[in-house]
């Protein structure tokens, strides 16, 4: 492929990298080239910048991915399979709730032991009120860790003990299945340095000096908005299985421009555009993010706590329009909430549990039945007084533009379109500032759970205001329970439940394409946790 009329300025940088060396790079405006490191490199572009890089409150994809590399929990899930972390091994009681876990011997970076006290501070400041981690939620499965987080309890009523400095020991409220998996792909559940949170207080882990690593990688420099270094860790445990000296992640928001340095060479491996793929077709590898899109509805909103006009919005969106316009049906209409091929009883969920709950095309007729309904109990207002704001990042705009087309197309309300930067998407719909947000959900475990559990009425990801008690009780009882089927069978329950709610408006499954460097093995695409995982990537020839 060939670019044409692309101008290239050039400006040098000097910046203070994260270990407070001089590192010398250039920036290149609509093209950065990659600074010159000594060693073997993985180069690859990003689509988004971290939000954070604070374990206990970091609750985004890239965020996770970056973390995953240079943070090591007590397992590491990898490709399926539960794996010693800093933990060497651990026993379960008879009864399932109970784990006790056997650290090695592991440093930080700096060549101080890890310990068991560190992994409690670590649980402990997560389900913390005074943290407010929009991540608390996953530690629920924790004994005490709700009541801790709701104000009923202190931090240290939460059942997690280090024993001595080698053994921690977690109680859970019941058999949780996907616990282990939970500990392996989350960055909140990794230790933290006591000393750094103290010494650096309110700005602890604000910057890439202020946080410890005892992962793989530690962070050597991150420019906010233009990239992140990772170096190679000599102190970790197992740095023997390392095979990389750097990680250069650039942060390039245009996916064309991704496209263009992985064909010059630049980077190692790219997502291809689905308007593109066609022309990669025998390169490419397809697989599931994970991502499913979808309309929230605050249901504080004066229209949107009516279930009619919700239900009216959700059934006037063409499904097949909207991905044939916007990925040439590269992606996966939405017909239902939870991601189809996530891990099920025999077979994948979709499969033991096959559902369509929406339609993939406009249902016109039905929706206005529900919009006239919901107009019936405004006391029969005008439609045109109707007037909702769709929240949008800028890399959704366009998205976002054909779904306001459909509803006002098809209703005959009016969508205003509020496009923000994706930190500020992030924020005002965790404050609940908006009337619809156009957002999604990538699981953190492979586990329906993990997509239902954010909706339940307490839960810390919860910003819909939406509120069931027949939905908590089934996703309450879908984790007390043992038995597998009966589990399940609550879950699918759940996923209908919350739907025939319409407290959420399915768009689309993602299914991605991506290509790689020949040379390059050791690399993977994850649906759920990190996006992706190239801890032990490597080139060979």
């Amino acid at each position: 492929m060939k670019r044409i009329g692309i101008m290239v300025i050039v400006v040098i940088l000097i910046f203070v990298g994260c270990n407070d060396k001089n590192i010398s790079t250039e920036k290149i405006i609509e093209k950065k080239e990659i600074p010159k490191l000594d060693g073997k490199v993985l180069n690859i572009a990003v689509a988004e910048d971290i939000e954070s890089i604070d374990p206990q409150k970091v609750s985004s994809i890239p965020s996770f991915t970056v973390l995953y590399n240079v943070l090591e929990g007590l397992v590491r899930e990898e490709n399926g399979e539960i794996k010693p972390g800093i933990a060497k091994y651990w026993g379960v009681s008879g009864d399932g709730k109970t784990y006790r876990f056997y650290l090695r011997d592991a440093y930080w970076e700096d060549g101080l032991e890890i310990t068991a006290k560190q992994f409690e501070h670590s649980f402990r400041r997560l389900v913390d009120p005074r943290i407010a981690s929009d991540y608390a939620f996953i530690a629920f499965p924790i004994k005490n860790a709700q009541k801790v987080y709701e104000g009923e309890l202190p931090p240290e009523d939460l059942k997690v003990y280090a024993i001595d400095d080698k053994i921690l020991e977690i109680e859970l409220e019941n058999p949780t299945e996907y616990f282990l998996m939970s500990l392996g792909t989350m960055p909140h559940f990794t230790p933290m340095r006591i000393d750094y949170l103290e010494d650096y207080k309110g700005e602890y882990a604000s910057n890439c000096n202020y946080l410890s690593y005892n992962g793989p990688f530690v962070i050597e420099a991150w420019e906010k908005g233009e990239f992140i270094l990772l170096k190679k860790n000599e102190h970790y445990w197992n740095k023997d299985k390392i095979n990389m000296d750097y990680i250069y992640m650039n942060i390039e928001l245009k996916s064309a421009e991704r496209l263009y340095m992985f064909e010059n060479n630049e980077i190692d491996f790219v997502d291809v555009p689905p308007l593109m793929v066609d022309s990669y077709i025998n390169q490419v590898d397809l697989y599931y993010s994970g991502g499913n899109d979808f309309l929230l509805f605050n249901q504080k909103n004066y229209f949107l706590k009516n279930k009619n006009l919700r239900e009216a919005i959700a059934r006037s969106i063409d499904r097949n329009e909207f991905i044939d316009i916007t990925t040439q049906g590269r992606y996966e209409a939405a017909t239902r909430f939870v991601l189809p091929v996530v891990k099920g009883i025999k077979e994948t969920y979709g499969e033991d549990y096959p559902f369509s709950f929406f339609s993939k095309s406009a249902e016109i007729e039905k929706a206005n039945k529900m919009l006239n309904a919901a107009i019936s109990e405004f006391d029969n207002i005008d439609k045109q007084e109707i007037k909702l704001s769709l929240l949008v990042s800028k890399g959704e705009k366009e998205a976002a533009m054909i779904i306001k087309e459909m509803i006002e197309k098809n209703l005959k309300i009016t969508i205003e379109i509020d496009v923000v930067e994706y930190k500020e998407r992030l924020m005002r719909e965790s404050r609940e500032e908006f009337d619809i947000v156009y957002t999604g959900w990538t699981p953190d475990y492979n586990d329906p759970m993990s997509y239902l559990e954010i909706f339940v009425s307490d839960s810390t990801y919860n910003h819909s205001g939406y509120k069931s008690r027949k939905y908590d009780d089934l996703v309450k009882k879908a984790r007390e329970e043992s038995i597998v089927n009966k589990r399940f069978n609550m879950l699918f329950e759940a996923e209908k439940r919350i739907l025939n709610d319409y407290a959420i408006a399915p768009i689309q499954f993602r299914r991605n394409a991506w290509m790689r460097k020949a040379k390059l093995i050791n690399v993977y695409k994850n649906f759920y946790g990190p996006r992706e995982n190239f801890i032990y990537a490597d080139f060979v020839d």
